[in-house]
């Protein structure tokens, strides 16, 4: 009987974790980028310039404002001059914008890559909405 308990105990156990990280874990809400506040307001090639040094602390996964001219549009993804990527959120519509146009943009930044098709490192930000 003793046996049969434990077994039992197990598969509740088992269970009860199963729903706990259910709830907690995949049910979480998703961050708005659009409400936070943001961790820079300026020029791409201000963000650009910080690349180095504490750039993963400061800004990795935070919401930030960055003005600047477009130089490559693929798709739902545009560069910014001198090298931050853009790309924009799914559920809004594609932004007419045209190489050489000048946008500003609230976006998540997510990290830093080198390219070696510019031939330096690459800025990424996603989640962007043109303000």
């Amino acid at each position: 009987m003793t046996k049969q308990k434990i077994i039992l105990f197990a598969i509740i156990l088992g269970l009860l974790s199963l729903i706990y990280v259910w709830f907690f874990v995949y049910n979480k809400a998703h961050l708005d980028y659009q409400s936070q506040k943001p961790a820079f307001v300026g020029e791409s090639a201000e963000l650009y310039e910080q690349i180095d040094g504490d750039f993963a602390e400061k800004y990795h996964d935070k919401a930030v404002e960055i003005s600047g001219i477009i130089i490559s549009i693929e798709g739902r993804s545009a560069i910014l001059d001198p090298g931050v990527q853009v790309r924009v959120l799914e559920d809004t519509d594609l932004p007419e914008w045209q190489v050489g146009d000048r946008v500003t943009l609230k976006c998540r930044l997510y990290g830093a890559e080198e390219d070696l098709i510019i031939g330096g490192m690459l800025i990424l930000c996603d989640q962007c909405v043109e303000l």
